[in-house]
């Protein structure tokens, strides 16, 4: 259980990082450089599988979509 606290905190601080980073910036812009750097990233590890890493992702960003929306439909 700790580890999974800890996981989260550190990707809570990368994405209070970039988010910093991305302030002010037009969203498309962001997103494409953030696709533009998955890309590099994966290619660059030892046993690169961008469909494996885009369907992670996709999970990601659908569970953290799910939560948000349903914390604003309950107020």
């Amino acid at each position: 259980m700790a580890d999974n606290h800890n996981g989260a905190c550190v990707h809570q601080e990368l994405v209070n990082a970039i988010s910093a980073v991305c302030k002010g910036h037009q969203s498309v812009d962001v997103l494409v450089a953030i696709s533009m750097f998955i890309g590099s990233f994966e290619a660059q590890s030892e046993r690169p599988n961008l469909d494996n890493l885009m369907r992670l992702i996709h999970n990601s960003a659908r569970h953290t979509f799910d939560l948000i929306m349903e914390e604003r439909a309950n107020g």
